[in-house]
């Protein structure tokens, strides 16, 4: 098996057992164990708000511009939102 395809198995199997790979994803916090991902509830609401706007038919951008002036932080504290960062959300969500 290519090296390139272990590695997508591996990350795979991690991602199924909710472990982190790379960054910690928004609607997520990491466990004291430093491995375990575990929900965080307050962005699990905002990805919901995010999947009924997107259901509305609203794009990326009008929806990082809501969140944005509803003054709901980033994952890292910012005010503002970016469209890739909703694209990136909806897209591990879907």
């Amino acid at each position: 098996m290519a090296t390139s395809a272990l590695t997508k198995e591996a990350l795979a199997k991690k991602m199924a057992r909710r472990e982190r790979v790379g960054q910690v994803p928004y609607g997520f916090d990491l466990a004291a164990d430093g491995i375990t991902l575990v929900d965080n509830v307050g962005e699990l609401r905002v990805v919901e708000m995010i999947k009924s706007l997107r259901a509305s038919r609203k794009s990326y951008r009008a929806i990082a511009r809501e969140l944005t002036n509803r003054c709901i932080p980033t994952k890292h504290g910012k005010p503002e939102w970016s469209f890739m960062s909703v694209k990136g959300i909806l897209g591990r969500t879907a």
